[in-house]
């Protein structure tokens, strides 16, 4: 296993990064892929976010180097975007930052970098961890089927964007061979990080997606405290009083009723197939699930919920093809194994399993590499 690897900083030249044990922890980072042997930094690449607003700014390498020498100095960490779609995060004068006072603001976010590290070899290694312009309603719906992945693989950020305004989210806008319109589009790279305050095993109960809603809605009606934060933060609730029944209010009518009518159906499929019946306008969350209704009339019929298959995976015809030649058996169930995914949930939850890891064909990824 490679445990050294070349950094180029353009201007700078090339400087050899080894991989860090941390101290009195066993958990590892996972390998790089095979195919990234080392990395390049464009000189206009490296970024901190400035003291009070927290904008996005270019920092040269010569103003990255008093970084971590005093409290006088910023102390918000500085990222590169690296070749390979990496997003690197620079410590610079490690030597004296562990040495230093504790109650220091430096040693505080050196502190906090390493239990974001910790947390991610504990629960981020299987996962793929703006405003201006680019603050559209496309990046914004980008941002929210970001986190409602991250919820769905288990993990709360921590609920820390009350005060921190999406600091963590990260979009690429400027990937080489992202266009401005495509950038703008929610096509860019979506990138959550600052892990060190998050939650594993997080069960979500969330009724209602990160999309526009047309109510104010509580907690209690999202059901999950951290994506109503970012409900609000996108600006996706309206304060307008209705007469009658908001879109809203029916699919939580709706999220509620289905759930009692299918009890051993996750809630991970319940979302899917509200999010198919009352926002198929919006992009869905995981682009190789599919839904059918077997009535249009019936709004409550249980949801027929399918997925394209992954490359190099065999579909259920392929399957069906195979015992029949192994068994020699001319009729086969069509309702065992995968044949029927609406009664097989237990095969739908493993191939969803399996979808949340799998590079999709949308940009929303939740990345910490």
């Amino acid at each position: 296993m490679t445990i050294t690897i070349p950094v180029c900083f353009e201007r700078l030249g090339d400087f050899t990064a080894r991989r860090w044990r941390i101290p009195g922890y066993q958990g590892r980072f996972c390998a790089l892929p095979p195919d990234t042997t080392s990395f390049f930094v464009p000189d206009t690449c490296l970024f901190i976010n400035r003291p009070g607003d927290r904008v996005r700014q270019e920092i040269n390498f010569d103003g990255a180097k008093p970084w971590g020498l005093d409290d006088e100095h910023f102390t918000e960490l500085i990222f590169a975007r690296a070749s390979n779609n990496f997003c690197l995060r620079l410590v610079c004068n490690t030597e004296q930052i562990v040495t230093s006072n504790i109650e220091s603001e430096t040693y505080q976010t050196f502190a906090r970098l390493v239990e974001d590290a910790k947390f991610y070899a504990d629960h981020l290694e299987d996962v793929e961890g703006l405003f201006t312009k680019y603050n559209t309603k496309a990046n914004r719906l980008l941002v929210g089927r970001t986190f409602e992945r991250l919820h769905d693989h288990g993990v709360d950020h921590g609920d820390q964007f009350w005060d921190s305004d999406l600091r963590h989210v990260l979009l690429d806008v400027y990937a080489p061979g992202l266009s401005p319109a495509d950038a703008r589009d929610g096509k860019a790279r979506c990138y959550i990080a600052g892990f060190s305050e998050a939650r594993p095993n997080h069960q979500c109960k969330r009724r209602l997606p990160v999309i526009p809603h047309d109510a104010w809605l509580n907690k209690n009606e999202v059901g999950c405290s951290e994506i109503r934060s970012v409900l609000f933060l996108l600006d996706f609730m309206q304060m307008e009083k209705h007469d009658g029944k908001t879109l809203a209010s029916r699919a939580l009518e709706w999220h509620v009723k289905y759930s009692e009518l299918y009890p051993d159906v996750k809630n991970d499929f319940v979302l899917i197939a509200q999010r198919a019946r009352f926002y198929s306008q919006f992009p869905p969350v995981y682009p190789l699930i599919h839904v059918d209704f077997e009535s249009k009339e019936d709004l409550y019929c249980q949801a027929d919920l399918w997925r394209d298959s992954l490359p190099g995976e065999e579909t259920d015809e392929e399957e069906e093809e195979e015992r029949e030649e192994e068994e020699g058996e001319e009729d086969v169930d069509s309702t065992s194994d995968s044949a029927n995914l609406k009664t097989a949930s237990d095969q739908l939850e493993v191939a969803m399993n399996n979808l949340k890891g799998a590079e999709l064909c949308d940009a929303a990824t939740v990345v910490a590499r």
